[in-house]
């Protein structure tokens, strides 16, 4: 397998071909550093943010206890002297570490919390989700609602308190693993833009099924998956209800996808306005606040079913979903090769036992899928 000698992807990536030691990312970019690091800058949030004081809050900041989330907290707080509101919605998978740095950074900053559960359904839909991989030896819509839970969530608590903005960490840097669905990597599209449209609706439904009925297993698991995958869309149609999805009867819709659009909280993208640069924000996390990540993985640690995705896309791929954003960054002048390399090769070593630790909590065997990897 060859792999680009710039970032660290493989010939085995989806519609991407390596020419001189570049891989397609790699030659089409232009310039030293991508255009998506163009920020509008500080005063520009600040202006905006102080434009709209009506209540106790500022702004409202989701929290999940990973890297993004915290420091947008800490930057409200510390850099702009606004009083923001934490909110941080438990999908239940949650690790312990990015649960502790929740309750201490908000300690620390004087922030006020506000925490929401995950409905049963949840649960019932991860456990479906897995039953189905395993039927079918590959994963599928294991993180189910789990956007649409943060958003709503959000979203409701926010305009119940009469807060006008929500401060949203999505970036283009890690939204972008989706690229390698798309025909070529220039045809991606950002992940705001495509999220819960038209289009984007349609496709769900399509992509879902066809994993299932397009699936190269016998027809007695694909039966088997189809069960389960009948029971999976109904969990998230009640998931939808539990969770009050501010949809109105689009909650009846199994791939339902939360937009931010005509809603009564503005959503403001925090990284569009503050320059996006992981490595130094966690510096000023650990130095700053009592804040803690894992040696080598402070990009994603936060929720387990992380690690279900990075073998999904190892196994599409060659390269784990990590690897890719790791590469992004690479592009972007945020993160050397050798660097990069050496943290997805430790994220690989425990990729497996991490996979194992979340299908044990909702007491599913996924060792047909996992086998795929350990050959």
């Amino acid at each position: 397998m060859e792999q680009c000698q710039k970032c660290i992807i493989p010939d085995s990536f989806p519609n991407v071909t390596i020419e001189d030691g570049l891989c397609s990312f790699c030659r089409q970019q232009t310039g030293e550093v991508d255009k998506t690091r163009e920020v509008r800058g500080r005063d520009q949030l600040s202006a905006l943010l102080d434009s709209r004081k009506t209540g106790s809050y500022d702004c409202a900041v989701p929290l999940s206890g990973g890297k993004d989330s915290s420091y947008i907290l800490y930057y409200v707080v510390r850099e702009l002297n606004l009083k923001p509101l934490a909110i941080f919605f438990d999908n239940g998978f949650i690790t312990e570490m990015a649960k502790g740095n929740i309750e201490r950074i908000c300690n620390a900053l004087g922030v006020d919390l506000v925490v929401g559960k995950a409905s049963p359904y949840r649960r019932n839909q991860l456990k479906e989700a897995l039953l189905m991989s395993g039927s079918l030896g590959h994963f599928v819509r294991y993180c189910g609602n789990c956007e649409n839970n943060l958003r709503s969530f959000t979203i409701n608590e926010a305009a119940r308190r009469s807060i006008p903005y929500l401060l949203w960490g999505s970036t283009d840097f890690e939204d972008t693993t989706q690229s390698f669905e798309a025909s070529s990597p220039t045809d991606a599209k950002k992940f705001r833009e495509k999220y819960g449209s038209f289009r984007y609706m349609v496709g769900k439904p399509r992509q879902y099924f066809q994993k299932v009925v397009g699936s190269s297993v016998n027809w007695g698991d694909k039966l088997r998956a189809s069960v389960h995958g009948v029971k999976y869309l109904f969990y998230c149609i009640c998931d939808n209800f539990a969770t009050k999805a501010p949809e109105g009867w689009k909650k009846l819709n199994p791939f339902l996808q939360v937009s931010f659009a005509r809603k009564p909280v503005q959503v403001v993208y925090f990284f569009d306005y503050i320059a996006y640069d992981p490595y130094h924000h966690i510096e000023t996390l650990r130095k700053e606040l009592p804040w803690q990540a894992p040696e080598d993985l402070e990009i994603r640690f936060d929720c387990k079913i992380a690690s279900l995705k990075n073998v999904e896309y190892l196994l599409k791929t060659g390269l784990t979903a990590l690897g890719f954003t790791l590469s992004t960054f690479i592009r972007n002048g945020l993160l050397q090769r050798e660097e990069a390399i050496k943290r997805e090769d430790r994220l690989r070593r425990r990729l497996l036992d991490d996979c194992r630790q979340v299908a044990d909590q909702v007491g599913v065997d996924i060792s047909k899928v996992l086998k795929k990897v350990e050959t």
